[in-house]
C-alpha cells in the first residue's frame, strides 16, 4: 500500500454551486484524482444530503 501524503493545509479550489428549486448541488474537484472526477453533494431543504463520485468529461459538464 502506498504511503499517504501529509496534508498541506492549503485551501482547494472553490466548488461549483448550483441551485435547483429547494436543492443545492456542490461539485468539488478531488485532489490527486483524474481531473474530470468530482465529489458531488446535493442538499435539500428537509436536511437530506446525497453524495456521489462523478466522472464528468468536459463535453458533459453542467453549463449555466
Amino acid at each position: 500500500m502506498a504511503a499517504r501524503k501529509p496534508l498541506d493545509r492549503t485551501p482547494g479550489t472553490v466548488p461549483e454551486v448550483h441551485a435547483d428549486g429547494e436543492n443545492v448541488t456542490f461539485r468539488f474537484d478531488v485532489a490527486g484524482i483524474v481531473e474530470p472526477t468530482k465529489l458531488v453533494l446535493r442538499c435539500n431543504a428537509q436536511g437530506g444530503v446525497w453524495a456521489s463520485i462523478s466522472f464528468e468529461p468536459r463535453a458533459l459538464r453542467h453549463k449555466e
